[in-house]
């Protein structure tokens, strides 16, 4: 029997739980599952964990910063996500930072003999090195471990797939590159599209791999159009063209909704 677990950062399960209409692309296929598979849940990040040793895993996570591999195993790593996750099939990881954060726990499982499918979303992770060369040969060893302990990594861009293919040769065979898709039946575009008609452009995200210094330098080289950034990675006090306005935000604060 197939069942399935999501493990997401924050802002899923209070999107589904609202009565706005919302874009489904941030859930990586979760409701086309959970048709499919009754037995399809969403687990997330907690703010703080104090379940468990909470020191120990802060700590943890803050020297696995300085690898550059972004560990948050303080806000996942419980025994109530720890049952959960040894009752399913199927484990499906959102991003670099969902998958790092959950592996104690999916090593725990294999080391059980727990035959679960693991699958995760690479989103920047083989493109980052540590500041220091002596640190690298330890972020490779956390990266095999990973890559051990899972089934598919899916990488949604197609540079980094080629990267990883080169530099991990021997797990090509786990590596499936799904370019990201969004949501068409909610972000309905109208073929008649012109840019002229338009308010304004929309910047949106706070991907710390995104070049936000470009996006300001393309701002003010058109200052007939007007941009708003949605970000938390650039702030309005730094700007000081009259065309770009700065909205604070982040996508799972649900501080904005998709309609806006």
């Amino acid at each position: 029997m197939t069942n399935i677990l999501y493990v997401f950062q924050r802002g899923r399960l209070d999107r589904i739980q609202s009565n706005k209409p919302f874009a489904k692309e941030m859930f990586y296929s979760y409701f086309y599952f959970k048709e499919k598979y009754e037995d399809t849940e969403i687990i997330e990040f907690a703010s703080e964990n104090w379940r468990i040793s909470r020191h120990f895993f802060y700590n943890f996570d803050q020297l696995m910063k300085k690898l550059r591999l972004p560990f948050y195993t303080n806000s996942i790593v419980s025994m109530e996500n720890l049952k959960l996750i040894f009752k399913k099939t199927h484990l499906i990881l959102s991003t670099n930072r969902v998958a790092c954060s959950t592996l104690p726990m999916v090593l725990v499982s294999k080391l059980l003999l727990k035959k679960i499918n693991v699958s995760f979303f690479v989103l920047g992770m083989f493109k980052n090195k540590p500041k220091y060369k002596i640190l690298e040969p330890f972020r490779k060893f956390f990266i095999h471990l990973l890559i051990l302990s899972t089934n598919n990594l899916i990488f949604l861009g197609e540079g980094e797939y080629q990267s990883a293919l080169k530099d991990y040769e021997i797990y090509k065979k786990k590596f499936k590159l799904l370019p990201f898709a969004i949501d068409s039946k909610f972000w309905d575009c109208d073929k008649k599209y012109e840019l002229r008609n338009k308010e304004y452009i929309l910047f949106i995200g706070n991907d710390e791999n995104r070049n936000f210094q470009l996006v300001i330098d393309i701002a003010k080289k058109l200052p007939e159009l007007k941009f708003v950034f949605l970000t938390n990675k650039i702030l309005s006090e730094d700007i000081d063209s009259e065309n770009i306005k700065v909205l604070n935000g982040a996508w799972h604060e649900t501080k904005y909704d998709d309609e806006f």
